[in-house]
């Protein structure tokens, strides 16, 4: 959570809220992909669709759009990774136990806001 506000304080919100969503999103469906298969074709189609949707969402109106670096995406990249991996692990974890994970994840963020 840190990486993206960061993100977002230091760089174009235009760019790091959607690019850090997309990879947010990414990873849990490639991890499913890997794990259980290939989905739907109409699965696969609304997943291009949210594609596009947040490629929309980040042009700038009215204004000439300028060439980004790729280190301008290096930390919502980064955000959107650490939280795609949280949530695939999650559910990962709770394939198991429904109440651990999320009690773990609860008291190590509360000790990490604490410290």
């Amino acid at each position: 959570m840190l990486i993206l506000y960061y993100a977002m304080s230091h760089g174009q919100i235009s760019i790091a809220a959607p690019v850090s969503a997309l990879f947010t999103a990414l990873l849990p469906v490639a991890a499913s992909i890997l794990l259980d298969g290939l989905p739907s074709t109409a699965k696969l189609a609304g997943f291009a669709v949210a594609l596009s949707a947040v490629w929309m969402v980040a042009q700038e109106e009215g204004e000439k759009s300028q060439l980004l670096r790729l280190s301008d995406l290096r930390l919502p990249l980064l955000a959107g990774l650490c939280f795609g991996l949280y949530f695939t692990l999650m559910h990962q974890a709770t394939r198991q136990t429904l109440l651990w994970p999320s009690i773990t994840a609860r008291l190590i963020g509360t000790l990490t806001v604490a410290t």
